[in-house]
């Protein structure tokens, strides 16, 4: 016969049980340290903390009584509405290790829940009814077979314990053969009775132990959420720092407690197998819900508190450095400040020598006359090294920069420019534009600009100031009165970007196409020149026709790229349609 107690906040009914059953033997054969564990209702706080644990005991034999017996004991974590402030006191609950908020029907978050650890013990033992080792003396003792479950709650009410009073479980408990000949429907003999019934018990149990968790883990992902909520508003707010860290130890011992439960029941389930002595599966289904719990513990609130502290490091990072622009802003006007007044107090000092050239005190004019000469001294000397230095040291921005640049003037200028830089063969009538495109080319040159060498990480210097923009500003000027203005001759097409078919084919060596006279189509995206002989030069610069198609001539290349730019013969009878 099997049988079961469960004792909820009554701990003269377990010094009695204890007793009856010889648990609190200090024997090392038979006797076991779960009366000491059991004596302390809640954990010993330690320091500041309290630590949570949980234990197993290994199967022991007792050979003059018969009886087989392990126990196991864990804590666990129980969330009470918090009382108001001024009842704290007088309701004398002691042992809270954390806080937990929500928010009230104001939507104000609050503290509304105070965590307690409650602690649980429970033991079984299998009597063999072994006579011929009965002992007199042991007739007071209990050999059958029984199962005990401890619970002590920080409020003291049975309804506050992990298997309420008289609630689902209980109930079950009591009609459990009942339960067992219904789902088996085969017979069974007492041994195998209370086997099966003692994997219900203790599956229900760590089944209760599991809706705990997740009872508790319900009210904390809310305080996680107004936590994040409060961070979210100002991530840089160094104030929620002490909160933050808190909460993240916390979750740690969360998680450690855990790992505790994972512990017990998987030496619970070996205990019991010796127990029975029989290689039975038992605890089947709560390894599962236990990991599952774990993982939820890591998805709502160790992962969560981590990204949190991770985002107010870095934002309190970003809020450093541009303190640190701003610092860095001031320093440099004031530098700029000490430049401009440190040739004048030069000059003062200059002109406060006790020296025979200054024996009958110049006049005050003398001052300016020197200053203003140094002072532009100064600055040009400072202007000449800024640009040496430039030109030194490569930004890593001018490539980008550069590229940019290229297709624009590529795009907009397709007969000047190419994506790789200024066509190399134009010829250009007016000496000015040659100066300029000469000046074009220089400065758009590949080692200038797109194949720069590699930039140091320790340059201070990014080489796109005032002389760089202007560089650019005067080749985008340029190039629009060269292409406007300029006259140049057929065989300048021959350039970087290569369209060398312009001129096979066509007898117009001698022949000066007139670039103020070229006209752009944009619905046919065609630019027509023309000129007075036979033959029509239409250049293509559509981007839909850059690879040749059936009935037309194929797109022109150069050094076996293709250039963008198709060249047709008319006849001049095409001059004549409207």
């Amino acid at each position: 016969m099997l049988r079961l107690f469960h004792v909820q906040n009554a701990p003269w009914a377990t010094q009695f049980l204890l007793r009856k059953f010889n648990i609190n033997a200090r024997d090392d054969i038979v006797g076991l340290d779960f009366d000491r564990y059991l004596h302390h209702k809640r954990p010993e706080k330690k320091g500041r903390k309290i630590p949570m644990s949980g234990k197993t005991w290994q199967t022991q034999h007792d050979p003059w009584r018969g009886v087989s017996k392990t126990a196991f004991g864990v804590d666990y974590l129980k969330p009470y509405r918090a009382p108001d402030p001024a009842e704290r006191d007088a309701i004398g609950i002691k042992g809270k290790i954390m806080e937990l908020n929500c928010f009230d029907r104001d939507d104000e978050d609050r503290n509304a829940w105070d965590v307690y650890v409650q602690r649980l013990g429970g033991t079984g033992g299998v009597g063999h009814n072994l006579d011929q080792y009965h002992l007199p003396r042991l007739e007071d003792l209990d050999s059958g077979s029984a199962i005990l479950l401890f619970e002590e709650s920080n409020s003291g009410s049975i309804e506050d314990t992990i298997i309420a009073s008289r609630r689902k479980m209980e109930s079950r408990w009591r009609r459990l053969p009942f339960y067992l000949a219904f789902e088996s429907q085969v017979s069974m003999d007492d041994d195998q009775m209370a086997v099966q019934c003692t994997k219900m018990i203790m599956q229900d149990i760590w089944k209760a132990t599991a809706e705990a968790w997740e009872e508790y883990l319900e009210v904390a992902g809310g305080h996680v959420g107004i936590l994040e909520d409060r961070i979210y508003e100002n991530p840089a707010d160094e104030s929620l720092a002490p909160l933050l860290w808190t909460n993240s130890d916390m979750w740690l011992g969360v998680e450690r407690l855990m790992l505790i439960h994972k512990n017990v029941i998987r030496e619970c389930q070996a205990n019991l197998r010796e127990l029975a002595d029989r290689f039975d599966t038992w605890l089947e289904n709560t390894t599962g819900d236990f990991e599952r719990i774990n993982n939820l513990i890591q998805e709502d609130l160790i992962k969560p508190t981590a990204g949190l502290s991770d985002l107010m490091y870095k934002s309190v990072g970003i809020r450093d450095a541009r303190h640190g622009v701003e610092l860095s802003i001031s320093l440099w006007r004031l530098s700029w400040i000490t430049f401009i007044f440190l040739p004048l107090t030069f000059l003062c000092g200059f002109f406060s020598m006790q020296v025979s050239v200054f024996a009958n005190t110049p006049s005050l004019m003398w001052y300016f006359v020197a200053a203003l000469p140094m002072m532009l001294a100064v600055f040009a000397s400072w202007y000449l090294l800024k640009q040496f230095l430039d030109g030194a040291r490569q930004s890593p921005y001018a490539r980008g920069v550069y590229e940019a640049l290229l297709q624009n003037l590529a795009t907009n200028y397709p007969l000047l420019w190419t994506r790789t830089g200024p066509r190399q063969s134009l010829k250009l009538s007016s000496r000015l534009e040659r100066i300029k495109w000469w000046l074009i080319l220089y400065w758009s040159a590949p080692e200038k600009t797109t194949d720069a060498g590699p930039v140091n990480d320790d340059s201070l210097f990014d080489g796109l100031g005032a002389w760089s923009r202007l560089k650019r500003r005067c080749i985008r000027q340029w190039t629009s009165q060269i292409q406007s203005t300029g006259k140049l001759q057929p065989q300048a097409l021959q350039g970087a970007g290569g369209v060398a078919s312009a001129a096979d084919g066509l007898e117009a060596n001698n022949i000066l196409v007139n670039m103020a006279q070229v006209s752009t189509s944009p619905e046919a995206g065609t630019l027509r020149i023309p000129f007075d002989l036979n033959k029509r030069v239409s250049v293509i610069a559509d981007s839909s026709r850059r690879s040749g198609s059936a009935g037309r001539p194929s797109t022109s290349s150069s050094g076996g790229r293709n250039s963008g730019v198709m060249v047709e013969e008319e006849e001049l009878n095409w001059l004549a349609n409207p």
